[in-house]
């Protein structure tokens, strides 16, 4: 649980300009709050915060802390599992007393009266002393919401005054500059230059008014949390302000493959999973290529299993990209000679044209077991071959000062180099076997890896976490919370024993994703126990 439960920053926050780069902090906060389920003058507690977000904003996340139905429910319920408190509301609002003694308010008597239904996070600049965010919090009572900014500034650490801008009067603190005040039917707060675009959009456009916004947010319903990423507006933005260097902007721009569409992000809880739904635009020299998984190839043993499609043909072709502009080819043409004459290794002939779909894995639930390593499917076993001889050949000769030790070996009907270093308790095995090419630590890891019978694929736990994705989605990424509670408790420092116990209450994660036309969709699911 996060120590600061209320998502709207202390107006005493010594680093307001930072809000835009604190996100996930932000967020954390408002998950915090979602459980609280709270119970004058004008307001509107289920008031869309983008009805007074900045019409150009390139990032905005919305939710309710204020869930009713089954969404309260379940939000209730994973925080009593995760968290292991019975009452959540309850010890949020104990929290946020702690938070705010200094400040002299209570959740009870100074929140608790106008907190509405929704909240926000918005920012629209970017670039050190340019970027401005804000967060945008209903208020179910407008007079009381003023009462808070009142008490609030009477206790913040820094000077407090009063200012006014387009007949919206407002608190600017000096010391942390943040303003913070009430606008329309919200509760604001945030450096005075996205405050006063708050003001704007409140008596003109605002980000409702936003096509692209409009076309995506009412698909997003009545979802726990929504999240709206302009990537155009973003790159544009940060090319603007000097964040990316000259001539980015516009290579980034052609990864995305030109496509001038957002990236939106939905968030939906049950009791047993937490969902969160990924959409944007797909980069064009992967529009065409086939959505590969080698997770389920990986051994069923492991953990952790991460499975990535056709590597070598993505980097041939971001490197052909690269090459085709400006000084992009002598730059790869001085590389691909520096590689050569420094490691004998052909970029080409090596490297890329070993590499093909390649998967992670970890395995073990305790230290004396662990094990872990990469398998690349290759497309040229010739050319795996010829990478791991020359691989044994420059670990050889760069190790030797290290009493790094390389012998050949044989292992799963597999051969290859088998490293062993000082410091390590195992060894390292760098095999091939037919088309596929094993980098392994442990020999048990390396079996399981070079074995096609017992794979995840074949593990009724994993494929009942593949089928939580839904909607035909490849897996991508499975961890199973089991073991790696084990691992992780088998320490005796208290961090590692609260984390064990947090993911004691977690069954499984799996992410993965499909393409749909031009854009990418990608799920994440959190399975609890």
């Amino acid at each position: 649980m996060t120590k600061e439960p209320w998502p709207v920053p202390s107006p005493s926050s010594p680093h307001p300009r930072r809000l835009p780069l604190a996100l996930p902090a932000l967020v954390a906060a408002a998950v915090a709050l979602l459980a609280a389920g709270c119970g004058g003058g004008g307001g509107d507690e289920n008031a869309d915060p983008a009805s007074v977000a900045p019409k150009g904003a390139p990032i905005y996340f919305t939710g309710f802390v204020r869930p009713q139905g089954s969404q309260k429910t379940a939000v209730e319920a994973i925080a009593r599992k995760v968290a292991g408190v019975s009452n959540p509301g309850a010890a949020i609002e104990q929290s946020f007393d702690r938070s705010a003694r200094r400040q002299h308010v209570t959740f009870k008597d100074d929140v608790k009266p106008w907190l509405g239904r929704r909240a926000a996070v918005v920012a629209s600049a970017f670039g050190g002393k340019h970027s401005a965010g804000a967060v945008i919090v209903a208020s179910k009572d407008n007079s009381k919401a003023g009462d808070f900014v009142d008490k609030a500034a009477k206790g913040s650490s820094g000077s407090s005054e009063k200012r006014s801008y387009k007949g919206v009067d407002y608190r600017f603190n000096s010391s942390s500059s943040t303003a913070y005040g009430v606008v329309g039917n919200f509760l604001v707060v945030g450096n005075e230059p996205e405050f006063k675009r708050v003001v704007d959009a409140s008596k003109g456009s605002s980000l409702k008014d936003n096509k692209q916004y409009a076309s995506v947010a009412g698909q997003a319903g009545k979802k726990l949390g929504f999240g709206f990423v302009d990537v155009r507006s973003l790159i544009d933005d940060l090319g603007a302000s000097g964040q990316l260097p000259a001539g980015q902007g516009a290579t980034l721009g052609a990864l995305l493959g030109g496509v001038n569409q957002p990236v939106t992000l939905t968030l939906d809880a049950k009791s047993d999973q937490v969902r969160v739904d990924v959409a944007g635009p797909a980069a064009r020299s992967v529009a065409s290529k086939r959505q590969a998984s080698v997770v389920g190839a990986l051994p069923a043993g492991a953990w952790a299993a991460l499975g990535l499609g056709d590597v070598g043909g993505a980097l041939r072709s971001a490197i052909a990209r690269f090459a085709s502009g400006g000084i992009g080819g002598g730059v790869i043409q001085s590389l691909t000679s520096q590689l050569r004459n420094a490691t004998g290794l052909d970029l080409n002939r090596d490297i890329l044209a070993a590499i093909g779909d390649v998967g992670f894995f970890a395995t073990g639930s305790n230290l004396l077991q662990i094990g872990a390593g990469a398998v690349i499917l290759s497309p040229d076993p010739g050319a795996a071959r010829r990478l791991v001889a020359k691989l044994g050949a420059l670990i050889t000769r760069l190790g030797a000062r290290s009493r790094v030790r390389v012998t050949a070996t044989s292992i799963g009907g597999a051969s290859g180099a088998r490293i062993r270093a000082p410091r390590l308790p195992g060894s390292i095995d760098l095999v091939v076997k037919g088309s596929k090419l094993v980098a392994a630590y442990g020999d048990a890891a390396t079996r399981s890896a070079l074995s096609s019978g017992r794979t995840l694929g074949n593990s009724p736990a994993f494929q009942q976490a593949s089928a939580s994705l839904g909607d035909g989605a490849t897996p991508a990424l499975y961890v199973d919370f089991g073991p790696l509670a084990t691992l992780v408790g088998s320490s005796s420092n208290p961090n590692a024993q609260r984390a064990a116990r947090v993911l004691r209450a977690l069954k499984d994660l799996v992410v993965g994703g499909s393409q749909q036309g031009s854009s990418a969709v990608g799920r994440v699911v959190v399975n609890l126990k």
